[in-house]
């Protein structure tokens, strides 16, 4: 359980009514249990999105934004792809950057840590996350030591 998973519970979890809920996160999260309190905060996490999801009424989402999440997560349009681990660090890398642009050599000194790694990897990586990802439209293309994101 991250920071990130952590600070979206916090914001999401904000009436009166809640300080329950609010002062179970903090017991779970503070002292010496706090590592093996992963799935009660996951299923807290679950119930608060829930609650807000039914306070604002049907059809309005409270999914996570688009884009790349906790590790092997990526949110698009409400929906949650999963993709593997090296993949979705290469992916999560390139969302991040301006344009969602990225060469080759940033690519793999990030992802690897070493930017000697082979176009053939690259390319690997970047097929397994267009086909986990096929359903939005969205596509990761390397052209001219560079890989980008195409959104639809």
């Amino acid at each position: 359980m991250g920071e990130n998973d952590i600070g979206r519970l916090r914001s999401t979890v904000h009436r009166p009514l809640d300080e329950k809920l609010q002062e179970a996160l903090r017991q779970a999260t503070t002292g010496a249990g706090a590592t093996g309190n992963a799935a009660i905060i996951n299923r807290m996490l679950d119930a608060a999105l829930l609650l807000n999801t039914m306070e604002r009424g049907p059809g309005v989402s409270a999914a996570p934004s688009d884009g790349p999440r906790d590790a092997g997560e990526f949110w698009w349009k409400g929906t949650r792809y999963e993709i593997p681990p090296t993949p979705w660090k290469l992916l999560a890398f390139v969302w991040q950057q301006e344009n969602r642009r990225a060469s080759f050599a940033d690519v793999a000194e990030q992802v690897w840590g070493d930017d000697t790694k082979h176009r053939r990897n690259i390319d690997r990586h970047l097929s397994t996350i267009n086909n986990a990802l096929m359903a939005t439209g969205i596509s990761l293309h390397a052209k001219n030591e560079t890989v980008s994101i195409d959104l639809p």
